[in-house]
């Protein structure tokens, strides 16, 4: 099955997260971003993490493959083409809004770096897909102890403006990139 696919590839060393995608319809399907075709009857496997282990990827998803599902076939059987892609790094920039009425001792400078560790930590369990939504971020921000009353947060990418929240491809994942500090009256 499908879940017996992630799950063997997902035990493999240093792969972070994995997704697969199917395609059980008899017509072409473009999945994500990178437009993965997928033929009739077939599916997409993107990994995060182990760049250097594509081989053994390869053959733990060869070897786990659904019976119904086709992996390419080259002459006489011998040679089988096994395709996954590796899940896309998008760097996120967090703006943070502090009033001066509410935080009237915030130091910028110091509470940069906390920032910056909080959302790198939250930011190391991104997930394939997964979006991110600024409330999410008040929890780590306010833990960082350099701050305990934010005004507003707001997401961005370097594709996507200032807002609420971003949405990425199936097949990419989000990584800290800046913090960005308005201090004002």
């Amino acid at each position: 099955t499908a879940d017996a696919v992630m799950g063997a590839v997902a035990r493999l060393d240093s792969v972070q997260d994995v997704v697969l995608y199917e395609n059980d319809s008899d017509t072409e399907q473009e999945v994500g971003t990178f437009r993965v075709k997928l033929p009739p009857h077939s599916f997409a496997v993107i990994v995060k993490g182990a760049e250097d282990a594509s081989a053994e990827i390869a053959r733990t998803i060869f070897q786990k493959k659904p019976l119904g599902i086709q992996a390419k076939t080259g002459s006489a059987g011998i040679f089988h083409e096994i395709q996954f892609g590796y899940a896309a790094s998008v760097p996120i920039t967090v703006e943070v809004t502090i009033n001066k009425a509410d935080e009237p001792d915030f130091q910028p400078a110091t509470a940069k770096p906390l920032f910056a560790a909080a959302l790198q930590a939250y930011f190391s369990g991104s997930r394939i897909g997964q979006g991110a939504y600024a409330n999410a971020l008040y929890v780590p921000l306010i833990q960082s102890g350099a701050v305990s009353c934010i005004a507003g947060i707001q997401v961005r990418t370097r594709l996507t403006p200032s807002a609420a929240k971003v949405t990425i491809g199936v097949d990419e994942y989000l990584t800290f990139s800046d913090v960005v500090i308005t201090y004002k009256e």
